[in-house]
């Protein structure tokens, strides 16, 4: 029995759109559903959104020379420059409060949910240009439901938007590639402003690590300059419309990228420094998170989950496209460069985190789709009986990680001396987390049963869409009901909150060693920091009354504090109740101190 190859059929009417409105029902869903509720801002986020906030607020910080520069052009937090990053994610973070009149949750995350649906569509157009109708839908749904992309498209990062700008910046390229005269300067002068916009979201790291793809296209320009394929492509006319594209491309980029850079040299002593500490001091490892050279090559196939077969039978199956089809090769070699480029290049490095990998996903994509769209929608019954097998082994395992949460719900609510013989916190056993769980588990098993019963009978697509349903289904529900009450910054926003009822907004408030971000945030006031329990008792010698907060992190110093220290006393304490030894400190100083409820006005300060 041969199996068809749905691409060939012609489809018209409603079915003809029902795959094109499903990927946009996926889209909304998983980007932009809750965006805004349930998870509070985690540490990262939070830099960018009181950043952002002081902004809309035009709080500026003062410099050395005593000015007081915009916070547009010298954004601040905690009344300190903040100069690691480039501003363009906070300007955007300050554009939607602008329009929404709040600066919160949804409004930091949005321009990431959004960049996130831009790299989506630009992937599926690059694979329907290349391809198919088909394999572009695959490759969207795959980039969309990817562990690694979906995870930090709803959180207010600078990796979103530079990963939407880089492959902005790559697929124009590419475009100017296949064009000719005035089409290639006008792809060409759009991969340049893409370029510096991405420069100006996460500073140089686009320049470092990924000369390989826009060397690659080079290299093929050239070529198709030397030896042309048409008479047309052929003349001087040709060269000078490339050179030209190129030109003015460069001066965009460096338009776009070089004026912040040079007004806060000029303006901020010191900001050169942090750049290269930032920069050239991360990749030296001298920032932490140092990891040996193949971190990123194990960690791939973890953020491509949970189509990371599908990818490496993509690899296997375009090394065989592109020696077969030649008219396919530059392409397959372009998206390889963009892959295997940067890794090599991040792998070099000595500093290393997970998500400084997000701009390759779209690349991984592209092969993860060529082999989906090959296995499930195959032209030959040897691909189809891959696909079914590989089906069929999704299937199974999405099974089978089903059943570990209604187990794990029955078992431990039967067992109650399991929990205190595992050493698990007794907040586990109730339904917050083991009913929500037992959910979670039945989705899965009832999605892989019916992916599982659509592949053994060869209807392969209808039974990837079902895993695609499930996924999004198992994510949407564990956003609210699981990853966010575990979360560490669910603590922090409640102590925050706690504080604010506590501390009048005219009495001094301090952190000690350093503030933590996400309580910054929600308290919206300055923490001055005291550095040692030295400072914290010169400040007790001033005699004025005072608050001091302590993070979880330094309960080691809160004790010889309290040993050392008379007349601080604690006030309140909140401890993560899934992490028994991180607890948040409020100290007073002197005993009496007067503690009515207050709330302080300001942007999005729940």
């Amino acid at each position: 029995m041969t199996t068809r190859d749905p691409t060939r059929e012609t489809r018209t009417g409603r079915r003809r759109w029902l795959a094109p409105l499903g990927l946009a029902a996926l889209l909304g869903a998983l980007f932009f559903f809750r965006l805004g509720d349930d998870l509070p801002f985690r540490t990262h986020e939070a830099l960018l959104a009181v950043s952002a906030r002081n902004m809309v607020l035009d709080r500026p910080v003062q410099l050395a020379d005593g000015s007081h520069p915009s916070p547009y052009l010298v954004p601040n937090f905690n009344d300190e420059p903040r100069l690691r990053k480039t501003p363009l994610p906070y300007w955007m973070a300050a554009g939607v409060a602008q329009l929404t009149g709040r600066l919160d949750e949804w409004s930091a995350r949005l321009p990431s949910a959004l960049a996130a649906l831009g790299t989506v569509l630009i992937l599926a157009a690059l694979l329907g240009r290349w391809c198919d109708r088909m394999t572009a839908l695959f490759g969207a749904a795959i980039l969309a439901t990817t562990l690694g992309f979906l995870t930090l498209a709803r959180t207010a990062l600078a990796d979103m938007p530079l990963t939407l700008f880089i492959t902005a910046s790559l697929a124009a390229l590419w475009m100017g590639v296949e064009r000719n005269g005035r089409r290639r300067f006008a792809w060409f002068t759009l991969a340049g402003a893409a370029a510096g916009l991405a420069v100006l979201a996460k500073g140089p790291v686009p320049l470092i690590t990924f000369p390989a793809p826009y060397l690659v296209a080079v290299g093929f320009i050239l070529a198709r300059l030397r030896r042309p394929r048409r008479p047309e492509e052929a003349g001087r006319a040709e060269w000078a419309w490339t050179l030209g594209g190129t030109a003015v491309a460069l001066l965009v980029f460096l338009a776009i990228a070089l004026p912040w850079p040079a007004y806060v040299a000029l303006r901020v002593p010191g900001a050169v420094a942090i750049w290269h500490a930032e920069s050239i001091g991360r990749a030296a490892g001298e920032l932490g998170r140092e990891e040996p050279p193949w971190f990123y090559f194990l960690r791939l196939p973890i953020l491509l989950a949970p189509w990371t077969l599908f990818f490496f039978c993509g690899l296997a199956l375009t090394i065989g496209r592109a020696r077969r089809v030649l008219q396919d090769r530059p392409w397959l070699l372009f998206v390889g460069a963009w892959l295997l480029g940067p890794l090599a290049a991040f792998s070099l490095a000595a500093g290393k985190q997970e998500h400084y990998i997000l701009p390759v996903l779209p690349a991984a994509a592209v092969y993860t789709a060529l082999a989906m769209r090959h296995l499930l929608a195959p032209a030959s019954p040897e691909a189809g009986r891959h696909g079914r097998r590989l089906l069929v082994v999704h299937s199974a395992v999405a099974v089978l990680a089903g059943l570990v949460g209604p187990v794990a719900y029955f078992l431990l609510r039967a067992e109650s001396g399991l929990l205190a013989r595992l050493h698990v916190p007794d907040t586990f056993a109730t339904a917050t987390v083991l009913g929500p769980a037992a959910v979670l588990g039945v989705l899965g098993i009832a999605g892989g049963l019916a992916a599982l019963v659509l592949g053994m009978r060869r209807r392969l697509i209808a039974g990837q869409a079902v895993l695609f349903a499930t996924f999004t289904a198992a994510f949407l529900w564990a956003w609210p009901t699981l990853i966010s009450p575990m979360s560490r910054p669910t603590t922090a926003a409640n102590f925050a909150r706690h504080v604010r009822q506590v501390v009048p907004p005219e009495t001094p408030l301090f952190a000690f060693i350093e503030p933590n971000h996400t309580v910054v945030f929600y308290l919206d006031r300055s923490l001055p920091v005291l550095a040692s329990v030295k400072e914290v008792q010169d400040k007790i010698d001033e005699g004025n009354p005072f608050f001091l907060l302590c993070n979880e992190k330094h309960s080691g110093e809160v004790k010889q504090m309290l040993g050392n220290v008379r007349g601080l006393t604690p006030v309140l304490n909140i401890t993560n109740p899934y992490r028994l030894h991180e607890t948040f400190w409020l100290f007073r100083w002197p005993e009496n101190t007067q503690t009515p409820a207050s709330e302080p006005d300001g942007l999005g300060a729940p």
